[in-house]
Parts: C-alpha cells; structure tokens; sequence
C-alpha cells in the first residue's frame, strides 16, 4: 500500500465510493461518531454516503432521534447513536472533564453547583419535555444558579459528557435538549475494556488505514489508552507500516471495486466542513491525510473541493429562494474535467437540498 491508496482505502471505508448505507443510525454507529458542529452541512456529509437520504429525510429522522447530536471527545458537537452515548461519553468524558477543569474553576462551577443544576435540568426536562439552551439557563437562574453566557454552556456541556441530556427535536430553527434517559432508553453501558475495544475497532474500521496519533487526536483518549485498545481489539485489526509509519485497518478489508477506483480518480467532492474524511485524522508526521496536497492544512477545517488525492479549493453554498449557488474559490486553475465534476456534484448537492444548483469560481484561479 502506498500513499495514494491510503487515500483510496479511506474513501472505501468512509463509504464515499463504495458500499453506501441506507440507514442514519447504522452509518453514525459504524463511524463511531460524526463531528456535527456544522450540522446543515454535516446533514450533507451523512448523504454523501448514503445518498439515498435527503436534506429532509435526515432532519426527520434527527427530530426523531434515530441519531443524536451532543458535545463529545475533544469537545465538540458529534452525532452519536442512542445506542452508543452513554459508552461513548463514560469512556471519553472523564479526558473532556479533566481538560476543562480550569474553565470549571474560573467559572465557579464546583461539584455542588454542577450537581444542583442537574437535578434542576431533570425537573426541567423530565416527562418528555424538550427545551432549548435559553429555556433551561432561565430554569437554572429561578432555582437560583447564575447560568448565562459561558457559564451556562459549560453546565449543559458537562451534563452532555455525563450522558444527562443531548439533543431533543429542532424547534424551527432552534435547538433543544432532551433527557439522555428518554431520548435513549436503549442506550447501553459497557464496561470500560469493552468500550475501549469497540470504539478502538470502529474507528480503525471506518477511518482506516490510521495511525495511533489519528486515533488519539480523533478520539480525545491517551495514546496510552489508543495502545491498550489496539491490544483489546485483538485480530479484528492488522497494520501494515508504509513509509515508516504504522497503519492500522480492519483485517477483513474487502477488495476496492473497479467502480471505487474509477469514482476515487473522476469525481470531484463538496466535502462539508469538519468532514471525518479530513478533520478524522491528526497532523503529525506521516499521517498527513494520504498524499493530499493540502494548499494549507487549515483547509481540512473548511468546506473543501476535493477530487482524488487532490485538494482543489474551497467551497461554500449561498441559499437564492429556488437556487442554491455553490460559490468555489479554487486553489489552481481547473481542468475541463474538473469543472464538468465540479458541475455535476453541484447538481448533486441541489437535488439533496430539493433546489436548483448553480455554480460560480471565485477569486483568481491559480495554474497549474
């Protein structure tokens, strides 16, 4: 395996090019969990590999809860499966609480604040009630806990790692919060060698072919708890070392289809912001996503134009009434191959969103 089909097997294993799921649960629970800070252009990023499911299937089936969006691992927003976020927060919320310890301090949220305002949430929320982020910081003030601004972000944050509360169904556009108990009642709690095994395995499974310092950045956990997962999830996973750096993967890699390699080296991609293709993977040496040339590793953390190996610019969409237009700013000057691409997943992207899609470059188009 070289560089170039480290690129190609992600793309596989992420489901871009081959094998895509049909169900939003199945797909959040195969990645592990999906960075979702951006959650319209995440929606997205979910339909890229299951494009059977539009931009209003998947907000019904948010609203829901077939999948659930809440602050996890490094911290920030992930959709999780119902199944998988008690697990999930136990086994990566103690490295989010210890890392957040110095806001706790300057926030004065010591234990018997943080404790009081979450029996304040459950009053608030339990019998199924829903309420947004202002609704419950205005319930914390009357049962007389100063909750606004940071501080009240960082309470709901720290009962979202405690597994309390995540996501409830969009009031229009507005968010809400729900009780982890009656959103997710089929949420289980593995113990923690068990937790660690199955997470270290699904990461490996999706992401792979990565490194230890991928899983470690993706993840949040040590690369001392990364080593022991790799230990725990015993011949599920093999590595292969490419260019003196070990490679972790699923050991039942199934073959790369004509049909992947043809859409690897042909189709250009939007890819959302935060997309697990770029932000799943840590910066360190060896493991700079493949051979992509970057342009900038800040990219990786916007939306991005990619086609094969190759970054070609960044993108963004501008809602007209009827029209969405997908204003590229390109980091080189594009083929005619790259621009009818660029054409076509445009017009992937407006059927997603049930508009018609119109493409414009801007900015000044560097050669080749």
């Amino acid at each position: 395996m070289n560089r170039k089909e480290i690129d190609l097997r992600r793309m596989v294993q992420q489901r871009l090019i081959q094998d895509p799921l049909d169900d939003p649960k199945e797909l959040v629970a195969y990645m592990g969990a999906v960075q979702a800070q951006e959650y319209y252009e995440t929606k997205w990023g979910l339909h890229l590999r299951m494009p059977s499911w539009g931009d209003q299937a998947l907000e019904e089936a948010f609203a829901q809860g077939r999948i659930l969006r809440t602050h996890a691992m490094r911290p920030t927003w992930h959709f999780l499966a119902p199944e998988d976020i008690r697990w999930v927060q136990r086994l990566t919320g103690h490295r989010v609480h210890r890392g957040s310890g110095h806001m706790y301090r300057r926030l004065e949220l010591d234990e018997p604040v943080l404790q009081r305002s979450g029996e304040v949430i459950v009053q608030s929320l339990e019998g199924g009630r829903c309420l947004t982020r202002t609704e419950l910081g205005q319930a914390l003030g009357e049962a007389g806990i100063q909750a606004s601004g940071m501080r009240l972000a960082y309470i709901l944050m720290y009962w979202e790692l405690e597994a309390l509360i995540c996501s409830g169904p969009r009031r229009g556009k507005q968010f809400t919060y729900a009780l982890v108990a009656e959103r997710a009642p089929q949420a289980l709690d593995l113990e923690r060698e068990e937790a660690l095994a199955e997470f270290t395995r699904r990461y490996f499974r999706s992401h792979g072919p990565a490194t230890e310092h991928d899983f470690s950045w993706w993840s949040g956990l040590t690369l001392g708890e990364v080593r022991e997962g790799l230990a725990l999830a015993g011949d599920a996973l093999t590595a292969e070392v490419i260019d003196g750096t070990r490679y972790w993967f699923a050991a039942d890699l199934v073959p790369v289809s004509p049909q992947a390699v043809e859409a690897f080296e042909r189709r250009v991609f939007l890819l959302p912001t935060l997309d697990e293709l770029l932000v799943g993977y840590g910066l360190h040496a060896g493991s700079r996503m493949g051979s992509r040339d970057l342009g900038g590793d800040e990219l990786r953390f916007f939306a991005t134009v990619t086609r094969g190996e190759r970054i070609l610019g960044s993108w963004r969409r501008l809602l007209r009434r009827d029209v969405v237009e997908v204003e590229v700013a390109p980091l080189h000057e594009l083929s005619a191959e790259e621009r009818q691409g660029l054409e076509e997943e445009a017009q992937r992207f407006g059927e997603f969103l049930g508009l018609r899609a119109v493409v414009r470059l801007v900015g000044k188009e560097r050669p080749s």
